[in-house]
């Protein structure tokens, strides 16, 4: 019976074959995973050069509005923050005409002083919070219009310059001539849908900067944002290639990178200068991030760049450049400086 149990246990020999099989096969499998997520590095394109895709986390931002509006007490300006709401829906309405630059300008300073009356309940920290109810019926308003749009109730057109005032009274009341603006600026397209599902979180960010700049002389704009908005905002500013000029954007990443330390500046710089047709500027700075992390993708950017810079140095034409952004029109006057 002994040396039948005996002859079950694997020798010696056999059990450091059967370990040693295992031990090649794990190293294998280590080594087939290792090229697999290694391997040949794959050559950078012109199409590699993209920002990440922008994205809104509304559930860190909704923790951080409660935190930062925490002390809000409007109770007390009761009276003062009514009259400020419906100074504001009548500088929005003014924007669609019938009102003479005179009146419009008197509607604007009636805003400014409720406004100011107002803050002595909020804060200046805190007076974007004044706005929530305009905020929340232009985002119904907006919807209901592009809605209108798609179903051929009202054309695009129609929409833009001035949609019927008793069908879309919440969208002409809280938001003003605001679609142009977003189909100029790659939100909305011209057939009345958002562009991208980060818009309508735009949107909502664009509306409270606007609000937040009725008190500028007082406070920063960005200041009265949470961390999360106003990051996003700003990277929405630097990084979307239908926003701003490239020239805009490129003045406004140099106040991004100081408010926001975090964020890779030096990419975003890297990035604009390609798009600018600026390869031996975007190299400096691929090459700065490739020295900075060896390990990274960078260095791979930054090779791809110095054969461009090469063959652009070799070929007149080489350097010319993404006309299609470089030649974008300037803006004399963005949304944000409109109240």
């Amino acid at each position: 019976m002994g040396n039948k149990l005996s002859s079950n246990v694997p020798q010696p020999s056999k059990l450091d074959a059967t370990i040693i099989a295992g031990l090649l096969i794990c190293a294998l499998l280590a080594a087939g995973f290792a090229y697999w997520r290694m391997g040949p590095a794959r050559e950078v394109t012109d199409e590699d050069f993209q920002f990440p895709e922008l994205t809104v986390n509304q559930q860190k931002l909704e923790q951080q509005r409660q935190e930062k509006y925490a002390d809000v007490n409007l109770q007390q300006v009761q009276g003062e923050w009514q009259e400020l709401i419906a100074a504001a829906r009548q500088v929005h309405r003014a924007q669609f005409g019938g009102v003479s630059q005179e009146e419009q300008l008197k509607r604007a300073a009636t805003v400014k002083v409720w406004a100011n009356e107002t803050v002595l309940g909020s804060g200046f920290d805190a007076f974007v919070v004044t706005g929530e109810p305009v905020f929340r019926e232009c985002a119904t308003g907006l919807d209901t219009l592009l809605g209108a749009i798609q179903s051929g109730q009202v054309t695009m057109d129609e929409a833009k310059a001035n949609p019927p005032a008793e069908e879309f009274a919440a969208y002409r009341d809280n938001c003003g001539k605001l679609l142009p603006v977003l189909v100029e600026r790659g939100l909305v397209t011209e057939e009345g849908k958002w562009s991208s599902k980060v818009s309508p979180h735009i949107v909502d960010l664009l509306n409270r900067y606007r609000w937040a700049h009725i008190i500028h002389d007082q406070k920063d704009p960005w200041a009265q944002l949470t961390k999360e908005g106003a990051l996003a905002f700003a990277r929405w500013r630097v990084e979307d290639a239908i926003g701003y000029t490239l020239e805009e954007r490129q003045k406004f990443l140099a106040k991004l990178a100081r408010q926001f330390p975090n964020y890779n500046a030096g990419f975003a710089y890297g990035m604009l200068a390609y798009k600018a047709g600026d390869y031996e500027k975007a190299l400096e700075y691929f090459d700065r991030l490739a020295k900075a992390q060896p390990r990274s993708d960078y260095q791979r950017y930054a090779e791809y760049l110095r054969q461009k810079v090469g063959g652009a140095k070799g070929d007149p034409a080489g350097g010319a450049g993404d006309a299609s952004e470089s030649g974008s029109k300037d803006e004399s006057a963005t949304v944000e400086k409109s109240h």
